[in-house]
């Protein structure tokens, strides 16, 4: 784990999903801990952060493996970087928004019901950044969790509410729709 969390340049495109991959598997072979005691986590925080477009999408693909690959037990550790995953979505880089909209799936999938309340905060700073894309993913992201924990969203409603009425007034029609999209989800989780 530590070989490919400490690597000094990045590999090539065709080869970071290969990289991330091993990454995950060793992540699973050595316990979800292993992230904190190798430096993965720290490698990953500053990967998503990197001036360069391949350490990005290197960084995102490896959060999407780990989450996929060790599933739920990855959850405390991936998921304070979320907020990092939902700005790249907006990034100048193709391949990095891709793997940018994979990572955000991935997380979806293994973020606890229970948890959601601990993220909201982060898709309401999302949902109200700069970036339209950001703003996008971010209510798309509310709309899967209603669909997945309707009980826990029906509890997180005041809060909810007048952050996606704000989102459901952004100019671009792709927000909008996926403002109004999250809205609708969230009001049927309550009948």
């Amino acid at each position: 784990l530590r070989t490919h969390a400490t690597r000094a340049r990045p590999p090539p495109a065709g080869d970071r999903a290969a990289v991330a991959s091993e990454v995950a598997n060793a992540v699973k072979a050595a316990g979800v801990a292993s992230l904190l005691t190798s430096g993965a986590l720290a490698q990953l925080q500053a990967g998503v952060e990197d001036k360069d477009a391949g350490k990005r999408e290197g960084a995102l693909l490896a959060i999407s493996s780990v989450a996929d690959v060790v599933g739920r037990p990855a959850e405390p550790y991936l998921m304070p970087l979320l907020g990092a995953v939902l700005n790249l979505l907006a990034d100048k880089a193709g391949p990095v928004r891709a793997a940018a909209q994979k990572a955000q799936v991935s997380l979806e999938t293994v973020l606890n019901a229970h948890g959601i309340v601990a993220v909201l905060p982060t898709l309401f700073d999302a949902m109200l950044a700069q970036k339209w894309q950001t703003n996008e993913g971010a209510c798309k992201m509310l709309s899967a969790l209603a669909d997945r924990a309707p009980r826990q969203v029906a509890v997180c409603l005041p809060d909810i509410v007048p952050k996606v009425t704000e989102a459901m007034g952004n100019a671009r029609p792709a927000v909008k729709d996926a403002a109004v999209d999250a809205m609708t989800k969230c009001m049927f989780v309550v009948g």
